[in-house]
């Protein structure tokens, strides 16, 4: 399924816009690194890392799995395919993909950004099943890549086979060999697309070129990581730099930049909203941005990162390397010397050497980037992937000087055979069964239950593969208040997710942790309800509901007191916390009250009845954009327990509705579909106007 329907989207972006010839070539390179998974029907998705840890573990040889293909790839399947499972769930309940209930009490999602909810090529992959969908991705990526590569090398009069070598060259280099997989490689597969586009509007400086440059921006941007937004337009405006100087042709590219924030506004905006909440805006902006450059790369790790840019070293991987081979590499030197009367050449040197430059974190490109607002909460080494795609295209340049087509021919032929057996190994060919498969003892989990594992038990965040709502979680966006409250229950672990190793944490049982599944003895309040191979599935007879009505409610002005006092306390039941200015701080009788609890993906719907007014809790992560309604009248939410949410309920009979839907999504929303209509209109006005018959008569006609 993922190979017809790959060929099918790269026939129809190819067709007639390039030779057959080269057509063929370039839908064909990709699977070079993807076809033995995908004629097979294997999986490239690296599932195998979930039988690593319990309870997979111990069902791996029944799976054909004795060790993980490639541990470096863990990310894709901790966060990449759990994103894509909640995207998926959030459509199949009928609602906008803006929250994961998955994760961390919950979680964004569309506003997390590297879910890339709105990127086409996910959207596409919709009609298969994930695990297709994951190698109808990474494929398409390669061809995009690619593809653009290929068309802009065309475009500054380069010919076929040059251009070929060019496309293998980039598609295939180190960095998106590694990230293919991730939205970085997806975003960096369209950098050429942004240089054609800025050529094009350089060239012809008109709307229509214009328009083009906003679609390459908005690809970019939904394509889900906003660093490398960051990195290729910065890359397509200093080439654009380059290209002309039109004030014309600038003011149609800054054109072209506004439209597309406006059409990305349904996802920028919440994204601009959620990152300052986020744990890791709090370290790059105030940690990682203030120290100096050169205590964030030490020198052994700069000197071997250089070396691995030129010599690949199979003791270890490093993503953050501009590895093209040893063909690509000498074929960019030649390239240089032979075209040196051409002025992309001597750009694209200059590109290169920069970005090799920031690569290798050295003075003076890596510590000005440093300094400079947004790359200074940038991972700049990153710009390997620009430094490779220059070298890939003055390796065309020398290609271009080759006069025999069929030693140009063969030179193309040694790149692509260098460069699969360099890189092609990195993602596995597994079998399908592997794929998450639901063992034994997590059928007496039920879906949609809050639960947790033991260590690395269920490895955070594949319970999101099951339908399971983990407490803990490993996200590139981690509400800073939430994180605050891991020393209550789990314990912070750098570039990882926050283990649980005590389930008689009482917090546990605030979070609504009803389930456990892990090794060893059951302490107070759990018991052992299942097991299977030496796992067992706990059971927590002391959890509180998701939304209660605490007897007594401690009222303070300051989030800091609220932790403060939270970390002496080990009684959550009796007692919950809100954070309130028009309170001073002090104790109050809460309630009481009784709660029927319904609830629909990331709404609730709280039958409430107070005996006196009352405040309810509701454990769900209190991300702003969460609207509450009481009898249909909106009300205020509080923050309750320093991360979570709170609401006043008056006494009496009362439907309480909790509705996770941000302002900044509505407002984004409204902005996007206005531009795309006004598109739309204004381009059936301008076709309408140019296909218009002249009204004015010739002078032979009047007589």
């Amino acid at each position: 399924m993922a190979l017809a329907l790959y060929l099918a989207v790269a026939v129809a972006i190819a067709w007639r816009r390039v030779s057959v010839a080269a057509a063929i070539a370039l839908i064909a390179m990709p699977l070079l690194f993807t076809g033995k998974a995908l004629f097979t029907n294997r999986l490239l998705a690296p599932a195998d890392i979930s039988f690593m840890a319990e309870p997979l573990h111990d069902y791996a040889r029944d799976f054909g799995v004795e060790t993980p293909h490639n541990g470096a790839i863990s990310d894709l399947h901790c966060q990449i395919l759990p994103w894509q499972r909640a995207v998926r769930d959030s459509f199949a309940r009928g609602e906008w993909p803006l929250w994961n209930p998955h994760v961390l009490c919950g979680d964004v999602l569309a506003a997390a950004a590297q879910p890339a909810v709105y990127d086409p090529i996910q959207l596409i992959g919709l009609v298969l099943p994930l695990e297709d969908a994951f190698n109808f991705g990474v494929t398409m990526t390669f061809f995009l890549a690619a593809f653009f590569t290929f068309a802009f090398a065309r475009s500054i009069g380069l010919g076929e086979i040059a251009a070929l070598v060019a496309a293998a060259g980039f598609a295939f280099c180190g960095m998106l060999a590694f990230f293919v997989g991730w939205p970085l490689g997806r975003s960096w597969a369209y950098l050429p697309l942004v240089l054609f586009a800025v050529r094009k509007l350089a060239t012809e400086t008109n709307a229509k070129s214009a328009l083009l440059l906003a679609i390459a921006f908005v690809l970019v941007i939904f394509a889900g990581h906003p660093e490398s937004v960051l990195h290729v337009i910065t890359v397509g405006a200093v080439y654009g730099a380059f290209e002309t100087r039109r004030v014309k042709a600038i003011g149609l590219a800054c054109a072209a930049g506004a439209v597309a924030l406006m059409l990305s506004a349904i996802y920028l905006m919440p994204f601009a909203e959620a990152v300052p909440q986020t744990l890791e805006h709090f370290i790059r902006d105030e940690m990682y941005a203030k120290t100096p450059y050169a205590r964030l790369a030490p020198e052994q790790t700069r000197n071997e990162r250089m070396t691995r840019t030129f010599v690949r070293d199979d003791r270890k991987q490093d993503p953050l390397s501009a590895r093209v081979g040893p063909v690509i590499l000498a074929l960019s030197v030649l390239g240089l010397f032979l075209a040196r009367r051409n002025r992309h050449a001597w750009f694209f040197a200059a590109l290169a050497v920069v970005c090799l430059l920031a690569t290798f974190g050295t003075w003076p490109v890596a510590h000005l980037l440093h300094a400079l607002p947004l790359f200074d909460i940038a991972i700049n080494e990153r710009l390997a992937f620009a430094a490779a795609f220059a070298m890939s295209m003055l390796a065309a340049f020398a290609v271009e000087h080759i006069r025999r087509r069929e030693i140009a021919i063969v030179i193309l032929g040694v790149v692509l055979l260098q460069r699969a057996y360099e890189e092609g190994d990195i993602y596995p060919a597994l079998p399908r069964n592997a794929f998450f498969p639901r063992v034994p003892i997590l059928e007496r989990i039920p879906k949609d239950a809050r639960m947790t594992g033991l260590g690395n038990a269920l490895i955070p965040n594949n319970p999101a593969m099951y339908g399971f709502e983990d407490v803990r979680g490993y996200e590139a966006m981690t509400l800073r208040r939430f994180a605050e409250t891991y020393p209550l229950w789990s314990k912070f672990q750098v570039a990882w997710f926050n283990r649980v190793d005590d389930l008689s944490k009482p917090f546990l049982s605030f979070l609504n942790v009803k389930y456990a599944l892990g090794r060893g003895d059951a302490p107070d309040g759990w018991r052992v309800i299942a097991e299977d191979r030496g796992t067992r599935v706990f059971e927590n007879s002391r959890v509180l509901p998701r939304a209660f009505v605490p007897p007594v409610i401690r009222y303070e002005k300051e989030s800091k007191a609220v932790l403060e006092s939270m970390l002496q306390s080990t009684d959550f039941a009796t007692r919950a916390w809100i954070e309130a200015q028009s309170y001073e701080p002090h104790d109050a009788a809460n309630g009481p009250g009784e709660l029927t609890i319904a609830r629909n993906g990331s709404e609730y719907a709280i039958d409430a009845r107070m005996q006196q007014g009352g405040w309810v809790v509701i454990s769900e992560s209190a991300w702003k954009g969460w609207r509450a309604y009481v009898d249909g009248r909106r009300v205020a939410v509080h923050y309750a327990n320093h991360a979570f949410l709170g609401v006043h309920v008056p006494e009496g009979n009362h439907r309480l509705r909790l509705v996770y839907r941000p302002q900044s999504f509505i407002a984004g929303r409204t902005i996007s579909a206005a531009t795309l209509l006004f598109i739309v209109v204004a381009g059936l006005w301008y076709r309408k106007r140019a296909c218009r018959p002249s009204s004015s008569i010739s002078p032979s006609a009047s007589r």
